[in-house]
This record gives structure tokens, C-alpha cells and sequence, in this order.
């Protein structure tokens, strides 16, 4: 799991999202508040054809049905639960949503 992943802020354009992504060779990020608390979740198939990097990442992630676990779930759990959703990332979160972690499909 990565205890500390890199996260963004909704109110951040998609072309800071683009260069922190590539920066951290990376291909999706979390996106949090101010309290950390998991808003969404932005990967590189919700920029796929955004064309105005100043659109803002709260447009364009995605916030609903948002696969999550809770601190404490097992690799195996995670695997279940990524492969059941057809998802790459699983954002670990704690009480009140706070963003903990994050599980991808490169960790198992």
C-alpha cells in the first residue's frame, strides 16, 4: 500500500493534474479537500480528451460510486475488490473519508 499517496485538490486544473502525474509517473490521483477527506478520484482516462488544461479537476474526476476500503483491508481483499470493480486504484480511507492510502493494481 502507499501509506502516503500523492493527492490533489479540486479546485486545481487538469494541467497541474497532467504535471504532477507525469512528474511522479503516475496515472491517476486521488483528489481530496482541505481536510483530506476523499472528493474523487482523477486518472488518466478522465483526461483522455479534455483538450482545455484549464478546466478545473473537480469537472472532470470521478466522484460518484467511488470504490473505497477501509484501513485494515488485506492485499487479497484489495485484489477482490479491484478485479470485482474493474477499477486500478483503491484509496484506503479512515473515519470521516480521510485519505489514508492508496492500493493500484502495480502494488499486487
Amino acid at each position: 500500500m502507499i501509506a502516503d499517496p500523492i493527492a490533489i485538490a479540486p479546485d486545481r486544473t487538469i494541467a497541474e493534474a497532467r504535471l504532477q502525474m507525469a512528474h511522479a509517473g503516475i496515472s491517476g490521483l486521488p483528489v481530496v479537500d482541505d481536510k483530506d477527506r476523499l472528493v474523487g478520484i482523477l486518472t488518466k482516462r478522465d483526461l483522455l480528451f479534455q483538450d482545455d488544461d484549464r478546466i478545473l479537476v473537480s469537472d472532470v474526476m470521478t466522484s460518484e460510486d467511488l470504490v473505497t476500503a477501509p484501513v485494515g483491508t488485506t492485499l487479497k481483499e484489495a485484489r477482490e475488490l479491484l478485479k470485482k470493480h474493474r477499477v486500478e486504484k483503491l484509496p484506503i480511507v479512515g473515519p470521516g473519508r480521510k485519505l489514508r492510502g492508496l492500493i493500484t493494481t502495480r502494488d499486487i
